[in-house]
């Protein structure tokens, strides 16, 4: 069994490389592995199958010039045929392993040699501060290593807390240093979908459906109860939407949409109206992230897809369709939370927006479809 430990010293210009094992042929056998990869770099499968640290050297070195005496069946690496290091390898044993020439082990006089060797140096050269600044570096931008300079689709909805999506991870960044955090509304979890005899459509799901009708409604037509209807059908037996779930689907909340005022104006105009409209948006990422320095010059690229706009003369209409539960006990107060909790969603939208179709933003709407409302985000 071989010991985990190898010394590596300098003596007469040759790399001494220091081994103990109780087999030395067994040992050989196991390096001679390393002929395997063809590449200067050992091949993955190579360096898993090593055992200690003195494996990996005895791998790297089998393939050199150097090697030919150890093995019988020696082949060299072509890349390394023309190197000129040179080094030998000693087996031994602890006990002998002072007697190897320039070997530090053993050696009694190597405590002094360093105290003499320490005394030569001047503390006040500025060496003394590039060693403590070396040992006690931090990197500068460690809460950069910490976040993903790349967010995809979910993430962003994850980033503003969009209850629409369907998955449990979140960017928590009320945090000191952001980090992923997982989002359960419960302390229970619930029952898996195939014990469950009636599969009742989660809120999400009719979210989700919802959207999808409003994407596919055709802005040329009027818009009324019987052709939300028919949609609904057609998206039923297209198996783009399931029977239960399109069931749950509020339609007099999608038609009290298009008789309000900004939903009057995308019937107007259907030519000047994009709905599920994709972008791309590179950040400095301290306007995402708390603890990112301005000067570290980071950089986050935001992927996203925004519900829809209207383009204007003068702008652009942005809209976005919300499914949050709205208490109706104090429902003033619970649109304004709504209101807070995606601003920063809205804003982001907008800064993409404005990029896309180079105009400002003038108006920037929420559609809350659990109670039929449009509410303006300034």
């Amino acid at each position: 069994m071989r010991k985990l430990y190898v010394a590596l010293t300098r003596a007469e210009q040759w790399l001494i490389i220091v081994g103990h094992c109780d087999n030395q042929a067994q040992l050989m056998k196991q390096w001679q592995k390393g002929q395997n990869s063809t590449h200067q770099i050992l091949d993955d499968g190579v360096r898993n199958d090593a055992a200690s640290l003195l494996d990996w050297i005895g791998l790297s070195l089998i393939r050199h010039p150097q090697a030919k005496d150890w093995i019988t069946d020696y082949e060299p690496l072509l890349a390394l045929s023309g190197d000129q290091t040179e080094f030998k390898l000693i087996m031994t044993n602890e006990a002998l392993l002072g007697e190897i020439p320039g070997s530090l082990h053993n050696d009694q006089d190597w405590g002094q040699q360093q105290q003499k060797a320490l005394q030569t140096i001047d503390l006040n050269s500025g060496i003394a501060t590039a060693i403590a600044e070396q040992l006690t570096f931090k990197y500068p931008a460690n809460v950069a290593t910490q976040t993903t300079a790349y967010q995809s689709v979910s993430e962003v909805k994850r980033l503003f807390e969009d209850p629409d999506n369907t998955g449990l991870g979140q960017l928590d960044l009320a945090a000191e240093q952001p980090r992923q955090a997982n989002r359960y509304v419960t302390d229970s979890l619930a029952q898996p979908q195939f014990l469950q005899t009636v599969q009742q459509p989660t809120a999400a799901e009719v979210g989700t459906a919802t959207h999808l009708v409003l994407q596919e409604i055709d802005l040329t037509q009027p818009v009324t109860l019987a052709s939300l209807q028919g949609l609904v059908d057609r998206l039923v037996l297209q198996n783009s939407l399931s029977a239960n779930v399109a069931a749950k689907i509020n339609l007099n909340h999608l038609l009290t949409f298009f008789e309000s005022d900004l939903g009057q104006q995308l019937l107007a105009h259907p030519e000047a109206v994009k709905r599920e409209v994709p972008f791309s948006l590179l950040l400095p990422a301290e306007t995402i992230f708390e603890g990112i320095r301005p000067t570290d010059d980071d950089h986050v690229l935001i992927h996203g897809i925004m519900d829809g706009y209207l383009l204007t003369d003068d702008g652009c209409y942005l809209f976005d369709y919300k499914t949050d539960f709205i208490d109706p006990s104090d429902q003033e107060a619970a649109i304004e939370r709504v209101k807070n909790r995606y601003a920063g969603q809205i804003n982001l939208y907008s800064a993409a927006l404005n990029q896309i179709v180079q105009k400002p933003v003038t108006h920037k709407y929420l559609y809350l479809l659990s109670i039929g409302e449009l509410v303006e985000i300034n």
